[in-house]
């Protein structure tokens, strides 16, 4: 296949990913002599009015600097295959995103361990804090959106990029499905309703992140967009605990005030959420709980789709253990002991049974049926000769000597 070169500098070389938003493409950028992410927006209209409204937020986009954040190098529009399109110019990160992990640990019939989802949300919320620090609402916080690295930290994709997409779509006349599509198991209700939005819409966000990464599922699931969308307006959600046993009641009464149908109702701010994530994982230390819903396992499932966003995922990534994705200073994996039942198991699974019966036990019981037969056995005898003559009949020669 011939090269296909985006706005005569950057080489494309793999496509990672695609979605409502466009495509991600591995791409090389000779100038600086380095692979890096390139995002290419093929559904938008570009009209000047536009590309000012993009420009302006990958400026702001590329402004924000947190390890949280997947850096922005460039930004700007060009020719692909004779196609005005806007692009956006990332940092390459190896690694997966944080649906593509749930999605393997699922089909190992296991959840993620319940101390990486808080560390992962915890990180989430840094890069949170630094955005609305400067008034950035991402808009679209979902596990396609945070990609864990090699390390296993989290980092947060496409800021800004919500917001000029979503309006360009709805300057284009699109209904409003179509712009929230395939997010809607992680909107707000306010987003659901066209409401203002403000900081607090993310924190909900957050707060179906973190369902999602405990439980292995988003708190509301419908067979439609629209009967998602009106359960986030007005379903209370389950406790995440209904779903998967041994989370602490803190943990729970975190996720529900995230969940909380009015902003006002929830956290203040991504600072006070860390640090009610900092007291659960205190509780579940202290308490035991974090053994109980830990469940580390090994990544041993081919994981070569990548990171939809950013980048995919190396070969050499595929054999690593949990204990390795961690992070060199993450807690090691947890493996239950022999014939111990699965506490972090999905809670469609059951239990193992209780221990047998030793066989001393089973002898006993054996010795004690067997004596209540004879006796039952015994007694039948004695009670049908009572119908016989008495004396009963006896033998001549104790007859003739009476």
């Amino acid at each position: 296949m011939a090269d296909r070169v985006l706005d005569g500098r950057y080489r494309l070389v793999e496509l990672l990913g695609a979605g409502g938003m466009g495509e991600v493409w591995r791409c090389h950028d000779p100038r600086i002599g380095r692979e890096v992410a390139v995002k290419v927006l093929l559904d938008v209209r570009v009209t000047a009015e536009s590309l000012a409204r993009f420009e302006l937020e990958a400026r702001v986009a590329g402004s924000l600097t947190s390890p949280s954040i997947v850096s922005v190098y460039d930004y700007g529009h060009g020719d692909l295959d004779g196609r005005p399109v806007p692009y956006l110019v990332m940092e390459l990160v190896a690694g997966e995103t944080l649906d593509q992990v749930v999605a393997r640990e699922l089909a190992a019939s296991r959840l993620p361990d319940a101390r990486r989802a808080l560390r992962w949300t915890d990180q989430v919320c840094t890069a949170l804090e630094v955005a609305h620090g400067v008034g950035v609402v991402h808009r679209d916080i979902k596990p396609g959106n945070v990609m864990t690295t090699r390390d296993g930290s989290a980092t947060v994709l496409d800021f800004g990029i919500a917001r000029f997409v979503g309006e360009a779509q709805s300057r284009a006349a699109l209904t409003a499905a179509g712009v929230v599509l395939g997010t809607a198991g992680y909107m707000s209700p306010e987003q659901a309703e066209g409401r203002a939005l403000d900081h607090r819409t993310d924190l909900y966000s957050v707060g179906c992140l973190l369902y999602f990464l405990l439980t292995g599922r988003p708190p509301f699931e419908a067979e439609s967009f629209m009967g998602v969308a009106y359960k986030h307006v007005n379903a209370d959600p389950e406790p995440p605990s209904r779903y998967r046993r041994g989370l602490p009641p803190a943990l729970d009464a975190l996720v529900l005030d995230l969940l909380a149908k009015e902003p006002g109702s929830r956290p203040a701010d991504a600072a006070a959420v860390r640090r009610r994530l900092a007291e659960v994982r205190v509780l579940m230390e202290r308490s035991g709980t974090a053994d109980t819903v830990g469940g580390g396992a090994d990544v041993g499932a081919d994981t070569s789709g990548g990171g939809v966003g950013v980048a995919a995922a190396p070969p050499a990534a595929v054999t690593e253990t949990a204990a390795s994705v961690a992070g060199p200073t993450a807690e090691p994996a947890l493996t239950p002991p022999a014939r111990s039942p699965r506490r972090d198991a999905p809670t469609r699974f059951l239990l193992r049974p209780a221990r047998h019966a030793t066989r001393m036990q089973i002898l006993a019981i054996t010795t004690v049926t067997t004596l209540l037969i004879a006796a039952a056995t015994v007694f039948i005898l004695t009670m049908s000769g009572s119908d016989q003559e008495y004396p009963p009949n006896l033998p001549a020669w104790v007859t003739s000597h009476s």
